[in-house]
This record gives structure tokens, C-alpha cells and sequence, in this order.
């Protein structure tokens, strides 16, 4: 009778898994009959596998481009620029770009960190010598395995997005 217990209740556990798999997307869009195994939040490597991540996926050369809008403080300043960033693959980057605020052209070089999370996304600061001194604080999300990145600026008072390769 325990027996027959036990493999009643083992039965309606994994039926529940199961069922609660069939309604689970992963990123791709496709049902996922084992979502447990899973990271929650990964991305997927376009096969419905999961992809974790971690410093090591971002290394190396990436070209880039980033665009938006300084709000504060006034006046309001369209900017935009274009430049490599190279990824130590161990939480370090340095850049190297041209930019453009409101027609203001300039050539800039920086350094900064970076940490990435298991599920492909990160957080990066970076320190550039054009506005002098300034910290930019950035949310991103690693797709492909390291080949491309999506990025925000998280800093009160801009708005501004970009995309980086890796070359």
C-alpha cells in the first residue's frame, strides 16, 4: 500500500511538471515540455537551449554605436557616437570613439568594468574623458553567445541606446 502510495503521488508530480511545462515559453517562442532545466530569464541559443553567461562570453573587439539624448541639466543635447570597445573577457573594457553632442564633435577614450549575469544580461561603468570625469552607468543584454549586445544608459536624465558587435 506505501508502495502504491508512493508511485500515486511520484505519478501526479511529474503529470504536474509536465503540464506546467506546456504552458512555459522559452525565449523562441516554443513550448518547453522541461522548463526546470531551464535558467530562468536565459536567453536562448536560437536551438530553445538555454545560454548562461558569464565575463568570459563578452572578450575581445566590439565596434559600437550609441545614440540619444542628455535632458539634464538643460539644455537638452542630442548626441550620438561610434567606436571600439575591447573586452579583457576578466570585468575590464576600454573604449575608443568619436561623438557627436549637439554637432560638438569630439574623439574619446575611456575605461571602465563590467559584470555579467548568468542570464545574459550585465552591467557595465565607464569612465571617459569627454564630458571630463564622466561615469556612464549601462544596462545590457548579451545575445548569441557574446556576438552582440543591446545596451541602455541608466543615468537620471539621458536616454540613450546602442548596439555593439564583435569584430
Amino acid at each position: 500500500m506505501r508502495r502504491a502510495f508512493r508511485l500515486g503521488i511520484a505519478s501526479v508530480m511529474l503529470l504536474t511538471l509536465f503540464a506546467v511545462g506546456l504552458v512555459v515559453e522559452t525565449s523562441g517562442g516554443k513550448s518547453s515540455g522541461l522548463p526546470m532545466i531551464q535558467t530562468v530569464g536565459a536567453q536562448s541559443n536560437g536551438q530553445g537551449q538555454p545560454q548562461n553567461c558569464s565575463n568570459r562570453i563578452i572578450s575581445g573587439r566590439y565596434a559600437y554605436n550609441v545614440q540619444g539624448t542628455i535632458f539634464a541639466p538643460p539644455p537638452v543635447t542630442p548626441a550620438a557616437a561610434v567606436g571600439v570597445e575591447d573586452f579583457d573577457g576578466m570585468g575590464s573594457l576600454r573604449i575608443s570613439d568619436v561623438a557627436s553632442f549637439a554637432g560638438t564633435v569630439v574623439s574619446r577614450t575611456g575605461s571602465g568594468t563590467y559584470s555579467t549575469g548568468l542570464h545574459c544580461d550585465g552591467i557595465a561603468f565607464l569612465l571617459t574623458g569627454f564630458p571630463v570625469g564622466t561615469i556612464f552607468h549601462l544596462h545590457a543584454v548579451i545575445i548569441g553567445r557574446g556576438e552582440e549586445i543591446k545596451f541602455i544608459q541608466t543615468d537620471q536624465g539621458t536616454m540613450f541606446t546602442g548596439t555593439a558587435e564583435r569584430q
